[in-house]
């Protein structure tokens, strides 16, 4: 913990600031999700032949010749059976995507409309998502009401309709959508469970007969450390998990998928896939993107500063408040990047009293610098700043917490 300015000495308290302060950050594109995503696809396709598809993994997957072995080694027959029974029930369900043209989906969220699509919160009502793919073109759209995201096979445009503000990505970037990528290869989110069931991972399989379906469900703990709670029950990778998937016993298609978050005693629904239709005809209008009338941030282009390259958060932190109190936008341009600077105009003239010390919590790229800021008309306001410096420059840029 480090005193900025001697302006004011209120006895800044580093722990009350983090336990006071709003963890739902803006979180943006995850650049290094994105890396295992596509890293992951490039393997599969290496070792198999087939086309790259997208898929979410977060750690290295043994193969199947090794799992046969371990089990041998240390698991009673039962479980080797139980695993690859459940695998196999993957399988036949991501086979179903593989010849399909275009699919969609309606899925119920609770979040906040406006937020990023990985967004969670137990508290919150639900939001109908909606989400239309075509596999083999790599088209695809994902929206909420206040909040879209389309690849028209060239590029990624997200925009949010209540500030008439978007941003344009390249293609690759599906970090855009954090834990909602999967979705866009349902056949990868299958083969991903398939080869955790195969691994003998922490997950725990449950498999039952209901009617006509098939229902598996499988608990999966939260991925991360969590540095003062920030990030924890935030998204579906960062919540502890109870997945149930429903199959149809003749075809073995997917038919439904819920999430519950388990939070101590209790689960609360948090994802629910209300229907998927399968062979849909597509009109192109809808992987398209407003002309007029939205602001757009150009991030197709490097991203980064050289005057906030090179230092610590802290430091970033201290130069970026400092352009704040006199509204250079000139500096400001090159920290806020993500959005249109005039947004931010709610902290002109402010001042930056006092900071702590940057921590990484969750599984979010960048850092986290709780800190205390004043208004020119003398009320406070205490923040958990986002940076990130997951850039060519490494530069710092501000990624959420205002």
């Amino acid at each position: 913990m480090k005193k900025i300015t001697d302006t004011e000495n209120s006895g800044f308290n580093y722990d009350e600031t983090v336990d006071e302060l709003n963890p739902r950050c803006e979180f943006h594109a995850s650049d290094d999700l994105r890396d295992r995503i596509i890293r992951a696809a490039r393997e599969e396709s290496a070792s198999t032949g087939r086309r790259p598809r997208f898929l979410h993994r977060t750690a290295v997957w043994l193969t199947a010749a090794a799992v046969v072995v371990v089990a041998l080694l240390a698991v009673n027959p039962f479980r080797i059976y139980r695993a690859y029974a459940v695998s196999r029930m993957f399988a036949a369900a991501a086979d179903q995507f593989g010849g399909t043209p275009a699919f969609s989906m309606e899925i119920d969220v609770r979040t906040d409309p406006a937020e990023n699509f990985s967004y969670i919160d137990a508290d919150a009502d639900f939001v109908t998502h909606s989400l239309t793919v075509e596999p083999y073109v790599g088209r695809w759209r994902l929206e909420k009401p206040q909040r879209v995201a389309v690849n028209d096979g060239h590029n990624i445009w997200l925009w949010v309709t209540t500030i008439d503000a978007g941003i344009k990505f390249q293609p690759t970037d599906l970090g855009v959508l954090e834990d909602f990528a999967v979705l866009l290869d349902p056949q990868a989110m299958l083969s991903r469970e398939e080869s955790q069931a195969l691994a003998n991972r922490k997950a725990k399989y449950v498999k039952r007969v209901d009617g006509d379906a098939v229902v598996l469900t499988v608990d999966i703990p939260a991925e991360g450390e969590f540095v003062h709670g920030v990030g924890r029950n935030t998204s579906i990778s960062e919540s502890n998990t109870r997945r149930e998937y429903r199959f149809d016993r003749g075809s073995g298609r997917l038919l439904g998928m819920k999430i519950d978050m388990l939070d101590g005693g209790t689960a609360t629904t948090i994802v629910e896939m209300k229907n998927i239709v399968y062979d849909i005809e597509v009109d192109a209008s809808l992987f398209t993107h407003p002309e007029d009338g939205i602001a757009w941030t150009d991030l197709t282009k490097p991203v980064g500063s050289d005057l906030f390259a090179g230092i610590t958060p802290e430091e970033a932190l201290k130069r970026m408040f400092a352009a704040m109190r006199t509204w250079d936008t000139s500096v400001l341009g090159q920290i806020i990047t993500f959005v249109p600077v005039d947004r931010f105009e709610k902290y002109k003239g402010c001042m930056l009293v006092e900071s702590g010390d940057h921590f990484r919590s969750g599984n979010y790229a960048g850092v986290f610098v709780p800190c205390k800021v004043k208004f020119a008309d003398g009320s406070t306001e205490k923040l958990l700043v986002a940076l990130r410096n997951d850039n060519e420059k490494k530069a710092w840029v501000l990624d959420g917490g205002m």
